[in-house]
């Protein structure tokens, strides 16, 4: 497996995740809103979303993530010098 190909599952796995996070986000919000009262507030999906775990890299932790892939997909280090 390439990794243009590894990073297109992955892709797709994420879309895929999203998607029943969607669904059951919907679901919570209507079993939610049947059981509120009149004056309770009105729930939305989105009030049921998880919150995003993805923090931003610097682009000294993405190269060494890019390096351990390297290194598990079997890849030579073909840069001149130190790290």
């Amino acid at each position: 497996m390439t990794l243009k190909e590894f990073s297109a599952i992955a892709e797709r796995r994420r879309l895929e995740v999203e998607k029943e996070d969607s669904r059951t986000a919907l679901i919570c919000a209507v079993i939610a809103n049947s059981n509120r009262s009149k004056k309770g507030k009105k729930f939305k999906p989105e009030d049921f979303m998880p919150k995003s775990r993805e923090k931003r890299d610097d682009w000294r932790s993405q190269l060494k993530y890019v390096e351990m892939l390297n290194v598990a997909m079997g890849g030579v280090d073909k840069r001149s010098g130190d790290k």
